[in-house]
């Protein structure tokens, strides 16, 4: 995927949720809230994936109560970025 990071050609991953973060807010006092999810892709490398707004309070909050089941995603047209993150 580092191939594709940065352009403008969208991506579809397939992949094995293995920890899926708290929501958080973007900026403190607004309505904006971004989680990170933990996957792992058919090539058994991690990747980072970010639901933003309606897609964490919708799909991140099912894929939290979920979680213990090792939910599988797939997931369509998505843009790849190379920002490292530090926890």
């Amino acid at each position: 995927m580092y191939k594709y990071a940065e352009t403008w050609t969208n991506q579809n991953i397939r992949g094995l949720v293995v920890k899926c973060f708290p929501s958080r807010l973007v900026i403190p006092g607004q309505p904006s809230s971004k989680r990170d999810i933990v996957v792992v892709n058919e090539e058994k490398k991690l990747m980072i994936l970010t639901l933003w707004d309606s897609f964490d309070t919708m799909e991140g909050q099912a894929l939290e109560g979920m979680i213990e089941s090792a939910p599988i995603i797939y997931v369509m047209h998505i843009k790849v970025t190379n920002h490292h993150i530090i926890w």
